[in-house]
Parts: structure tokens; C-alpha cells; sequence
């Protein structure tokens, strides 16, 4: 399939499957320069982003577009290159667009992310020691995050943006650190 995809100039588009995370909320214990993580619900697996280019690439394929017409709108850009939209192929982060409609929603990919996740049955009457088992073997495996955190910096406080806000900047760009506040500002109501 993925040969295919770069054989013949057939459509590309986001892997609808994918949430896009701040590392820290991913995974507290994480020092690294990467800030996001790409989570695949589908096959549970997660990818560190390296540039802010990746999101760039994703936002511009959340619908369908050519390679050539993908590589065209970052010609300007000397870090996008065919390679890295081959590499995103492989990954299954970009994948042959499809005439059927998906309906992804984040109860749709929760569900996906824990399919065959080893879930306790409370009804029986050892749940709590094997609960207290399992948790046992988790601590045993990696240590609790600390709840404290050092943050170096001055914190940046955002303006509550408004819906124009975001939507003229998904109209005219840049996708930036600025659009992805203002998009969590308006999903999370926050």
C-alpha cells in the first residue's frame, strides 16, 4: 500500500486516528526538546515531534492533497522534503486518502487506544487483590510522577481568543504555537 502511495500521485491524507498531545501531559517524566507527541489510537503506538513542521504538514493534510501539491505548498521550506513525506507514509501518520467518510471523535479513539486493554472485572469477588496485583507489578516497572514540577521561565498568558481569531488563522497561516493555544482555548473552553 505504502509503494503504492508513492508510485502513483494518488491523494494523501492525515491518518484520521491520531491525536496530537503535549508531551508533558503524555508523559510527565519526559525531558525532551520535543513539546508534542503523536498518538496513534489505532495501533497504539507514539512518536516524539521533532519539528513543528510535522503538525504543519498534518494540518495541511487533514484533506486530501496530492504529494507533489503537499511538497509544492512547502517549497520554500528546506525541512519538508519528499523523504519526510515517505517517512510519515511508513509511519502510517499520512495515509491514502479514502472517498469514505470517518467520523473521529475522542470517545471514538478512547475506545480504539483501550481495545483489548486488560480492563478488571469488579463484579468478581478478588477484584481488589488482583487489582492491588497488577498495581504492584506497574510500580515495580517504572516509578509514580513527582506531582511537583520546576517550570524555568516566565509563564505567557494568552489572550481568550475568539472563533474569527482562529478560523482567520487557519485561513490565511501560519500554523504556529499561537494557533494550536488558540484551537485547545476554543475545544477545551478553557
Amino acid at each position: 500500500m505504502k509503494a503504492l502511495i508513492k508510485s502513483i500521485q494518488t491523494n494523501i491524507v492525515t491518518n484520521p486516528n491520531l491525536l496530537i498531545i503535549q508531551s508533558r501531559l503524555h508523559n510527565p517524566n519526559l525531558y525532551s526538546s520535543a513539546k508534542w507527541i503523536i498518538f496513534d489510537a489505532e495501533n497504539k503506538k507514539s512518536f516524539l515531534i521533532s519539528s513543528f513542521k510535522i503538525i504543519s504538514i498534518l494540518t495541511k493534510a487533514s484533506v486530501p492533497i496530492n504529494i507533489d501539491d503537499l511538497l509544492s505548498y512547502f517549497k520554500n521550506d528546506s525541512q519538508v522534503t519528499k523523504n519526510l513525506i515517505y517517512k510519515l507514509i511508513d509511519l502510517n501518520i499520512i495515509r491514502k486518502s479514502s472517498p469514505l467518510k470517518t467520523q473521529t471523535n475522542y470517545t471514538y479513539l478512547y475506545q480504539l487506544s483501550n481495545f483489548n486493554y486488560p480492563f478488571r472485572d469488579y463484579s468478581d469477588p478478588l477484584w481488589l487483590e488482583k487489582d492491588l496485583k497488577i498495581m504492584d507489578q506497574y510500580k515495580r516497572h517504572t516509578t509514580p510522577p513527582s506531582i511537583y514540577r520546576k517550570v524555568e521561565g516566565e509563564p505567557i498568558f494568552l489572550e481568550k481568543p475568539t472563533l474569527n481569531d482562529t478560523v482567520s488563522i487557519v485561513k490565511n497561516g501560519p500554523i504556529n504555537e499561537n494557533f494550536i493555544a488558540n484551537l485547545l482555548y476554543l475545544s477545551l473552553e478553557k
